[in-house]
């Protein structure tokens, strides 16, 4: 019988090993491959997420511009002869650039990843701006009031507020994490920081058993927008 040599032997024993070592290193590389590309796909979601928060920005910057030119030309009851009309048209002009860029992107994003929430208020943000574009004729015709184009503008720019903090609303444990960590705790301790100094200083005006100042009065309303802000931020 013939007998192999040592050296055949080991032979075999380094070509086994190796070809266990190859195999486990070509899954290794998977898993790494793998899970660079999720972390590319976070990546670029955060990408689009940071475009479109930005285009809403600048889309209410432009819309608040609008509202305050609208406001002042519903006043003069002058309609397209006012002195702001061609201002008002710029701003809006501005504002529907930065909303069509936005739609662009939110539907990149949500091609990829379904989110419901952010559906729905992209659903009511698009009625509100809808209502925003039927009353801009309103106002040429004068038959519009004030306080009608205030509320609709206004609601307009809220939703998309709404929608810009809703953008970044997190989908898995590690976005839930960060935000915890980089959103939440930061608001609650504001929260907590402003209404205590607005309690500080209510509790002493009660002590001093006078009238509060218009000066105590104003940091006392400035406290309160702040702890609102932060309750809203979150409750989102």
């Amino acid at each position: 019988m013939m007998k192999f040599p040592k050296t055949n032997s080991l032979r075999c024993q380094i070509f086994f090993f190796s070809g266990i070592m190859t195999c486990v290193l070509i899954v290794l590389l998977g898993i790494s491959l793998k899970k660079s590309f999720k972390l590319y796909e976070i990546s670029e979601d955060y990408v689009l997420k940071n475009e479109i928060t930005n285009h809403l920005n600048t889309a209410t910057i432009w819309q608040a511009v609008e509202r305050g030119y609208g406001a002042t030309i519903i006043g003069s009851g002058e309609g397209d002869s006012a002195p702001f009309f061609t201002n008002f048209l710029e701003a809006a002009t501005k504002g529907d650039a930065e909303v069509i860029q936005a739609d662009k992107k939110m539907k990149i994003l949500l091609s990829t990843r379904k989110n419901e929430a952010f559906e729905n208020k992209i659903y009511s943000w698009l009625l509100g701006y809808g209502d925003l574009i039927d009353a801009r004729p309103r106002i040429v015709h004068k038959n519009i009031s004030k306080y009608e184009w205030l509320e609709i503008a206004t609601h307009n720019i809220n939703n998309e507020f709404d929608l810009r903090n809703i953008t970044f609303t997190p989908q898995t444990i590690d976005e839930k994490i960060l935000c915890l960590n980089n959103v939440l705790l930061p608001k609650i301790t504001e929260l907590c920081e402003y209404a205590g100094l607005e309690r500080a200083l209510i509790s002493n005006a009660i002590a001093s058993g006078e009238s509060i100042s218009n000066e105590t009065m104003n940091s006392i309303k400035h406290y309160r927008s702040i702890v609102k802000q932060s309750i809203v931020q979150i409750q989102l």
